[in-house]
C-alpha cells in the first residue's frame, strides 16, 4: 500500500474507514504514506468544498509522532499542506526548535 502504482489514496481511504484509532502501531512508513495522501486529498477537497475534518484528525495524531522521531521536516510539510502551520508552536520544545526554524528559513 505504501508504494502504490496509481495516484489513488487507498491508504487513507481505508483508513477513514477503519477506527482512526492508534495510527502509531501501523509503523512509520504507514504514517508517512498517510501523510502524502492527506495533503494531497486535503487539496481536492478544499476546491470542491468538501468537508476535511476527518483527515485533520488524522493530522493530530500523525504530527506528534513526526515530531517526537527528529522528523519536524515531514511534520512542517503536511502542516503547511493542510494550511494549519499555525498548530506548530503546540508541539516545539528546546529540543527540536532549532531543527524546525532551519527547515522553515530553507523553505
Amino acid at each position: 500500500m505504501v508504494a502504490s502504482d496509481d495516484d489513488k489514496p487507498d491508504c487513507l481511504t481505508y483508513c477513514l474507514q477503519g477506527s482512526k484509532l492508534n495510527l502509531v502501531s501501523w509503523g512509520h512508513e504507514y504514517l508517512r504514506c498517510l501523510a502524502g495522501q492527506i495533503g494531497t486529498q486535503y487539496q481536492s477537497r478544499i476546491e470542491k468544498s468538501e468537508p476535511v475534518d476527518d483527515i485533520l484528525s488524522l493530522v493530530d495524531q500523525i504530527i506528534p509522532e513526526f515530531i517526537n522521531h527528529n522528523e519536524e521536516a515531514e511534520a512542517v510539510d503536511l502542516l503547511m499542506e493542510v494550511e494549519r502551520l499555525n498548530k506548530l508552536g503546540d508541539f516545539c520544545n528546546k529540543n527540536n526548535y532549532e531543527r524546525v526554524c532551519v527547515y522553515l528559513l530553507s523553505c
